[in-house]
């Protein structure tokens, strides 16, 4: 009886965690893209004309509601001379 105890509070928490983790992610890379796109002094659009992207699309990830693709995201470190880990980690500084 335990066993289906333990079994279900697993299954009902791995998927809360993954959750979690997910908009933990979120949240960093939104403060991060905002943080190095304010410290170069640019706008959202000014930034998205620089990638390719949208200023919609650049406005959705500072605000946590999406992340960019490891394409983008591969654009941005380059574009403000960080790396991934940077842009993924806690807290970005602008170089």
């Amino acid at each position: 009886m335990w066993y289906n105890i333990q079994a279900q509070f697993v299954a009902n928490t791995i998927p809360t965690l993954g959750e979690n983790i997910m908009n933990d992610i979120k949240s960093i890379v939104a403060k991060n893209i905002a943080e190095l796109r304010q410290s170069n002094n640019m706008t959202q659009l000014e930034l998205a004309e620089k990638i390719n992207y949208s200023d919609k699309a650049v406005s959705k990830w500072e605000r946590g509601e999406s992340v960019p693709d490891l394409y983008v995201l591969k654009q941005l470190a380059d574009f403000y001379g960080v790396t991934i880990d940077s842009l993924i980690g806690e807290p970005c500084s602008a170089p």
